[in-house]
């Protein structure tokens, strides 16, 4: 009778146990899932921010470029400009040189 009752009380032990494990296991699951939820949601974040910050890059080359003609052009028209007016500055201190 002992050992029936010792058996008897290690089965229900064993299925305590068993449904103990059942619920940490689906706590466990569920967090996981949760968990790999916010890692596929930064996943997405970043690549997101990773096509942003390509494209501002992008952006960024284009007005750096734009900026350097302009101010390429800004001096070259500058120069052109300057030019014939030296040349007369020139041109008179030829005249003032000159024996004349």
């Amino acid at each position: 009778m002992q050992s029936a009752f010792n058996v008897f009380f290690f089965a229900r032990r064993l299925i305590s146990v068993e449904e103990e494990l059942r619920r940490e296991q689906q706590k466990m699951s569920a967090a996981l899932s949760y968990k790999q939820r916010v890692i596929d949601a930064q996943e997405q974040q970043i690549a997101a921010l990773g096509a942003a910050n390509s494209r501002l890059m992008s952006t960024n080359a284009s007005l750096l470029s734009a900026l350097s003609k302009q101010r390429y052009n800004a001096k070259s028209q500058a120069n052109s400009e300057a030019t014939p007016l030296l040349q007369n500055i020139a041109d008179i201190g030829e005249l003032k040189s000159s024996s004349c």
